[in-house]
């Protein structure tokens, strides 16, 4: 098995951010983005080769930590131990698929503007993203299809800009969606990678995402603050407006009536209903999304109310 890495280990941190040097937003970006690239490259793997796939997983053992499970409060305290063993495979399941459905929507995206001008400093950078991210998704398909049947339907739909928008608050749109679902994966991805209770090939995938997203977005929060500089405070009040929608969105997904049905729950979506409104609940995804919120609304990209919920 090919050593993938550490979870404490994270250029997140800003251990590569460099000093501002020019006053030119997006001329600043070409030394971190060079060095991440090099980071990239110095860490390349064959995804086909980098992970020992056993034959298969034990049957009665979590997939996904209790303490993240979106049911975490009375409705996992409700359930039996089989029943509890099976909703954290199926959301593990879900979890992963929307990580691709998420990853397909953003390359396509990032593909289309590579060449563009406004890009060209860090095309580099943006080649060893795409090819990370499809990595990404074969992992996260490759263990669903090994262990799981396949990938889920997730209910996710595309989702672009929905009017027309100057292409730079287009941009601040895109990569701030970006940004959102690397930033809560990889909240997921940290714990999961950590807990010993689950397998290790669960583990591995999970700390093989994070090491490579902390790249993604130590680069995308550097790019983030050049897009909102040039988006200008109108720009960045309609982006800001969209974005927080699509957290809020991003998070609601998480919560799957199809889930908790292919657990063997009851009333699904009852379930869901129930599981939303706990204070366990309540209480986790404020925290999963703090970080975000909080950085968005230091750019005056959202505001303070979005900021809190």
């Amino acid at each position: 098995m090919v050593d993938t890495g550490q979870v404490g280990s994270s250029i997140v941190d800003g251990a590569l951010i460099q000093p501002r040097e020019t006053a030119d937003p997006f001329a600043r970006l070409a030394p971190l983005a060079g060095q991440l690239s090099q980071a990239s490259r110095d860490s390349r793997y064959d995804v086909h080769a980098l992970l020992d796939w056993p034959d298969e997983l034990p049957a009665d053992g979590y997939w996904l930590s209790p303490e993240i499970s979106t049911c975490h409060g009375p409705v996992w305290e409700s359930l039996a131990e089989p029943e509890r063993v099976a909703l954290t495979r199926a959301e593990l399941v879900h979890f992963f698929s929307i990580s691709v459905d998420l990853e397909r929507e953003l390359v396509a995206e990032v593909a289309a503007r590579i060449y563009r001008p406004r890009f060209s400093s860090v095309s580099e950078f943006l080649f060893d993203f795409l090819a990370e991210e499809n990595d990404h998704m074969w992992l996260f398909s490759e263990f669903c299809r090994r262990y799981a049947g396949g990938l889920t339907d997730t209910g996710w739909q595309a989702s672009g800009a929905t009017r027309e928008s100057s292409a730079e608050t287009e941009d601040l749109i895109l990569f701030g969606r970006i940004l959102i679902a690397e930033e809560l994966c990889d909240w997921y991805n940290r714990r999961l990678a950590q807990d010993e209770r689950l397998p290790e090939i669960v583990r591995a995938v999970n700390r093989v995402h994070h090491r490579d997203e902390s790249r993604h977005i130590a680069f995308g929060r550097r790019l983030i603050e050049a897009l909102a500089e040039a988006a200008g405070p109108e720009g960045r009040r309609e982006a800001g407006a969209y974005l927080a929608r699509y957290l809020d969105v991003c998070v609601g997904t998480l919560y799957s009536p199809a889930v908790y049905a292919a657990a063997g729950l009851p009333r699904p979506a009852a379930v869901r209903k129930q599981a939303k409104a706990s204070p366990e609940r309540i209480r986790i995804d404020a925290e999963l999304t703090a970080r975000t919120r909080k950085f968005l609304t230091s750019l005056d990209v959202i505001g303070d109310a979005a900021a809190h919920g």
